[in-house]
């Protein structure tokens, strides 16, 4: 993460008993752990290297027992982890509204297509049927040439999956299924599967084998609604011990009304670079 929001006023009202040089090893700590968006080592020498604080790893150890939570080998920060899980949610939801308006100009491509060809073979039609003229054998033969050349092309459905990004096997396990099942696989049925998978967060190609695996002939994007797990975070713990220095900074902190509960700098919104 390039960007985090920072608000000064909750910032200096958990630091107030912290003198500046504390405050800013605090904060260093605090950008140390969004530019990599993983726990701090549990490790106060590297640490201390990291925020140019080399003859302050009193401090450091103290600051680390105040405002951060022991997991392992690492220090965790309950709201720092909670912006950066965030951070990836709102990407991810980026990703699928660019997937499904992909999908969206292919269907519309597609349509449009079907309708030049089918428009060209409705003005062939009328021009061969006004020609009143007598015909010779050759004319006749030329005329019936000419009519099937100009008839619409025969759907090819698995050329029509590639042109959308499923590759070939999918695509051709997708249309035997799809014939095992009495069911043709017309460009309609493809044009139907893509916009339900679009609903469902998913590519085309997913859908379609999703399709083969469970002997569907159709796809609908509720069917698989039950099936999405729910996402947990779940942070595992272990009580840190706090050295005589945070110890003392949490009896400072204690004489100015404030709560060793940790508290975060960080706001409410994401600014994406």
């Amino acid at each position: 993460m390039n960007f985090y929001p920072h608000h000064i006023g909750d910032f200096l009202k958990d630091t107030n008993f912290l003198s500046n040089e504390e405050q800013m090893i605090y904060l260093k700590l605090i950008w140390l752990y969004y530019d990599t968006e993983q726990p701090l080592p549990d490790d106060i020498f590297v640490l201390s290297m990291k925020c140019n604080c080399r003859d302050k790893e009193t401090e450091l150890n103290g600051i680390l027992g105040l405002f951060f939570k022991a997991d392992g080998d690492t220090w965790r920060h309950t709201r720092c982890d909670a912006e950066i899980a965030k951070y990836h949610d709102i990407l991810t939801e980026r990703s699928k509204a660019g997937k499904a308006s992909a999908v969206q100009r292919a269907l519309k491509k597609s349509a449009t297509s079907v309708e030049q060809v089918l428009n060209t073979s409705a003005t062939n039609h009328q021009q061969s049927s006004t020609n009143q003229e007598p015909r010779t054998n050759n004319q006749v033969n030329l005329k019936e040439k000419d009519k099937k050349e100009s008839r619409a092309p025969r759907f090819d459905a698995q050329a029509h999956l590639c042109s959308l990004g499923v590759p070939d096997q999918i695509a051709m396990d997708w249309i035997s299924h799809r014939k095992a099942k009495k069911a043709t696989p017309t460009q309609t049925a493809i044009n139907g599967i893509a916009i339900e998978a679009a609903k469902a967060g998913m590519l085309l190609s997913e859908a379609l084998s999703m399709c083969c695996q469970r002997g569907w002939a159709g796809f609908n994007a509720e069917w698989i609604a039950k099936d999405q797990p729910v996402l947990s975070r779940p942070i595992n713990g272990r009580q840190a011990a706090i050295s005589n220095y945070a110890a003392q900074a949490a009896e400072a902190r204690a004489k100015h009304e404030f709560s060793i509960v940790e508290r975060d700098i960080t706001g409410e919104a994401i600014r994406v670079a």
